[in-house]
């Protein structure tokens, strides 16, 4: 799994493709929101895989993200973690070919269809 967190929409959507994984071998990614929510540190998506996306406090921008899933055409699902107290944010995700996907929080499971 890689990906680039870009602060506006670029005019090529081309991914640039970084990844890093953490002492426990999971793949930690940087989440940038179209709003300016300041997020509480341990505010994350979670993939399926158990691979874990970390929001960055205090962002805003667009997100880059290309899996190895999604490069074979697969969906992608991954569950939503609240903080009490945090505030439905709404967030961008352009995936490998170029399309924009677009989804609030209202609902906790989202899937990513390429």
């Amino acid at each position: 799994m890689k990906l680039t967190v870009a602060k506006s929409r670029p005019k090529d959507l081309n991914p640039v493709l970084i990844a890093e994984r953490d002492k426990k071998r999971r793949t930690c990614i940087n989440l940038t929101t179209t709003s300016r929510t300041i997020f509480p540190t341990d505010a994350s998506l979670v993939f399926e895989t158990g691979a874990a996306l970390f929001l960055e406090e205090n962002e805003v921008g667009i997100v880059h993200l290309t899996t190895d899933l999604m490069l074979m055409g697969l969906s992608v699902s991954f569950g939503i973690i609240f903080p009490p107290g945090m505030e439905k944010i709404s967030v961008r995700i352009i995936n490998a070919s170029g399309r924009q996907l677009e989804f609030k929080h209202d609902t906790i499971l989202c899937n990513i269809l390429v």
